[in-house]
């Protein structure tokens, strides 16, 4: 295209071209269409939804790249670990930097995602204990219209806390700002007019990426499940980033004088992915195969338990019950938190004693919510189980809570608290798990909505309590007085 630029008073002409960044991130393995809430209202997105709106908007000059954390949401991540989604996005993807949650199912199964993979998944800040980077490209030039894009990623350094340990054993995840510095260096050395960095941080740690390192001119983003639906800029960088589960697909304007390579105008849009977006007919078809493929695998024998396990709403809803404990207990264990807590009626099913399946654990847990952490004060954590011990029978409120806490109820009233046998202190801050129906105020807990530090693990609830019956063979929970109605 051809723009007339004024220069010290006189007009002239001048040649630019359009480069379109195509964007998502934290897909999280949402390959069908999915519920919105407890309600069954408003069927969203599905990945057929995704590609069909990708492949409109992929013409010339047009890179498509993602924030991360394909993996882990679902049960299709559960029992195919990534394979389904890389299959479907796999002729799509330009640029993929790796997300915490692509660690999910060990280095080994990374590494046949990364050889499968017919783009380019990397990261400029994971390295090997002794230096050696984890991947062989840390960095991009492409080239579009004969300039020079350069490329660079980061992974969050949080996935050492947000993944099993043995998951990343041997590797380093460097200070993202020293590390972002050295690239763009790096980059201008080698010809890059424009700096693009795609990361998997987080929007506070994008923000503060902008003001610390100069000369970045686009933040793609993920990890903290941000909707900018038009960016921000600080300084002279545009953040952008379209929330999670394919719901979005952002769309990234550059407007380049050539053949300088002047970054003229960058805008930043969302197109929203709806019940009324077509869906990609060949990505269908894989939609189908995989599905055909989940129905045989949810009978998948993964271990047993040696009771009951109570799943009944009569039980959940009302006292303390030995799955609601298993629970809870799992998802204290998986988030590495103080405390951790699950609604009643986010349980929907009952596990008969003998041989667990994946399909028993799905009827659960059937709802793909994930974990979140965040620390609150022992004064709103009190406030939390008195909502508790307030709910009426038959209320989904009511809370399932994980070990070392025991509480005394008298006529829905809290009468006291021990956690690890000491009296809730007030002022002291808590780390506690719950999941993201109560993260974002579900059921009434707005304590759980103002928290601080909140920060999605990704992880599902089915995916977690499934790894941990998988590892231990054998459950026997019981009733240990958590919850007591005097």
């Amino acid at each position: 295209s051809l723009s007339v630029v004024s220069s010290s008073g006189m007009a002239a002409m001048e040649t630019s071209a359009t480069f379109t960044i195509l964007h998502f991130n934290d897909f999280h393995a949402q390959v069908l269409p999915f519920k919105k809430d407890f309600n069954d209202r408003e069927t969203n997105a599905g990945i057929a939804r995704l590609v069909y709106e990708i492949k409109k908007h992929k013409k010339q000059n047009t890179l498509l790249m993602v924030g991360g954390d394909i993996l882990q949401g679902t049960p299709f991540s559960t029992i195919f670990k990534g394979e389904e989604s890389f299959s479907m996005l796999n002729y799509l993807i330009d640029y993929m930097v790796l997300g915490n949650h692509e660690f999910d199912y060990g280095q080994e199964n990374l590494q046949k995602l990364i050889k499968m993979s017919r783009f380019k998944i990397f990261s400029s800040n994971v390295i090997y204990q002794n230096g050696a980077p984890y991947f062989r490209e840390t960095h991009f030039i492409h080239k579009m219209n004969g300039i020079k894009l350069g490329i660079f990623g980061l992974t969050t350094q949080e996935t050492y806390i947000t993944t099993h340990p043995k998951n990343v054993q041997g590797l380093k995840f460097l200070d993202e700002i020293p590390t972002a510095r050295k690239m763009v260096s790096q980059l201008k050395q080698q010809g890059a007019k424009i700096i693009i960095a795609l990361n998997h941080i987080g929007y506070r740690n994008d923000i503060a990426l902008a003001r610390a390192v100069p000369g970045i001119d686009v933040i793609v983003g993920g990890h903290s499940h941000t909707l900018l639906e038009n960016g921000v800029r600080i300084n002279q960088t545009l953040i952008t980033q379209a929330y999670a589960y394919g719901l979005y697909l952002g769309v990234i304007k550059l407007v380049v004088s050539l053949p300088t390579g002047k970054l003229l105008q960058s805008h930043s849009s969302v197109v929203k992915i709806t019940p009324r977006t077509p869906e990609d007919s060949e990505t269908l078809k894989l939609v189908k195969y995989y599905n055909a493929r989940l129905d045989g695998s949810l009978k998948r024998v993964i271990g047993e338990t040696q009771v009951f396990l109570d799943g009944n709403r009569e039980t959940v809803r009302v006292r303390e019950s030995n799955l609601g404990n298993l629970i809870a207990d799992v998802i204290k264990n998986a988030s590495r938190a103080e405390i951790a807590f699950m609604n009643g009626g986010g349980i929907r099913a009952a596990i008969q004693k003998g041989k667990i399946t994946v399909g028993d654990v799905i009827k659960v847990l059937p709802f793909n919510n994930t974990i979140y952490t965040m620390r609150i004060t022992g004064a709103a954590l009190l406030n939390v189980l008195k909502k508790s011990a307030g709910k009426a029978h038959d209320d989904g409120g009511f809370l399932q809570v994980s070990g070392g806490l025991v509480i005394k109820l008298k006529n829905n009233r809290l009468v006291s608290v021990l956690f690890n046998r000491r009296p809730i202190v007030p002022s002291r801050y808590y780390t506690v798990a719950v999941s993201d129906f109560l993260a974002a105020g579900g059921d009434g807990y707005s304590e759980f909505q103002n928290g601080l530090n909140t920060t999605p693990t990704g992880i599902t609830l089915s995916d977690a309590l499934i790894n941990f019956i998988t590892k231990t063979s054998r459950v026997h929970p019981v009733l240990e007085g958590r919850s007591v109605r005097e």
